[in-house]
């Protein structure tokens, strides 16, 4: 499985291309998403990472509190990416092999 380059953004880490995507999944009432962050390496079609534990909420149902709960509300930048990428690698992920699947837990 490869990501598609429309439906993805690309980051350089390390002189090695990357994409990744995010994605979000409603999980309760309450209107709380989990992200989903998925990254793999650029070309090829090495092992995916997959970030979990992020949780946001519904930005415009909530719209009138925003200033008073912004932490409720995170923006995941390339910066971050970046990070999870490294942690990634540095807990076993080997972005070019074809081995199985890795999973990062973050937030939990």
């Amino acid at each position: 499985m490869s990501l598609s380059k429309k439906k993805s953004r690309p980051i350089k880490v390390d002189n090695l291309d990357y994409r990744y995507i995010i994605s979000t999944t409603r999980i309760d009432e309450d209107s709380n998403y989990k992200l989903n962050v998925t990254i793999q390496i650029a070309e090829g079609q090495g092992a995916v990472l997959s970030i979990k534990g992020l949780v946001t909420r519904d930005f415009w149902l909530d719209f009138s509190d925003v200033p008073r709960n912004i932490e409720n509300y995170p923006v995941i930048l390339p910066s971050h990416i970046e990070k999870f990428i490294r942690k990634g690698i540095k807990e076993g992920w080997s972005p070019q092999n074809k081995d199985s699947n890795f999973s990062l837990k973050i937030g939990e």
